[in-house]
């Protein structure tokens, strides 16, 4: 068994685009925990910054100052799941979890992405 991770990005004119990816090996009780603690708001996060792809680059008129943000969603119960899949990438489930340390780089990911601070 493998771990589905699916997550998706919303523009704050609520278009959005929506990714997955197989990690390998199995998810556990305490990394999901540690997942969902770590998440801002309760769903927030920075896909770059634990080693998924930031989404905003696949939106039509990026980079768009007005809507384009860092955060993407995430449901640590509906959106991580376990599969018969096999992996889409190198990375296994355990060290992706472990990046989750609740603690998001904000000016970075918007300095990489090109887009403006917002005050």
């Amino acid at each position: 068994m493998n771990t589905r991770v699916e997550y998706l990005y919303r523009d704050a004119d609520n278009y959005k685009q929506f990714a997955s990816v197989v990690l390998s090996g199995e998810i556990t009780p305490e990394e999901r925990a540690r997942i969902a603690t770590a998440l801002d708001n309760g769903e927030y996060f920075i896909p770059s910054q634990v080693g998924l792809e930031d989404l905003q680059t696949r939106m039509p008129f990026f980079p768009n100052p007005d809507s384009d943000h860092v955060w993407h969603e995430l449901d640590a119960n509906l959106g991580i799941t376990l599969v018969d899949y096999p992996p889409t990438g190198d990375a296994d489930i355990h060290e992706f979890a472990s990046k989750f340390t609740g603690e998001w780089d904000i000016p970075a990911a918007m300095k990489r992405l090109g887009l403006p601070l917002r005050r």
